[in-house]
């Protein structure tokens, strides 16, 4: 079931993209905002940028804000612990 999972996806993208054919994709974000140091940084990097810091703060404010979060939390800093004050830890494992 894991080689399943694991080579499945790859297996549908390929036949999506067409395999060993590829094709051009097209620019989302075409050009360049700047240069520096001599370096072209463009509008692509921008935004993968802005999207990395976007779910590093998402991803903070849940593990930090929401119960679920806090029960992860607590239950990768002390499993045991965790299970004796009521933490579903099979659950949340299967969940994650």
């Amino acid at each position: 079931m894991a080689v399943v999972l694991l080579v499945g996806p790859a297996a549908v993208g390929l036949r999506i993209t067409g395999g060993q054919h590829p094709h051009d994709f097209p620019e989302l974000l075409g050009g360049s905002a700047f240069r520096l140091a001599g370096v072209e940084v463009t509008n692509a990097c921008l935004a993968t940028l802005a999207l990395a810091l976007l779910f590093t703060i998402a991803s903070r404010g849940f593990l930090n804000r929401s119960y679920v979060g806090l029960q992860l939390r607590a239950l990768a800093e002390r499993p045991v612990a965790a299970e004796l004050i009521g933490v579903p830890a099979q659950a949340l494992s299967l969940w994650v």
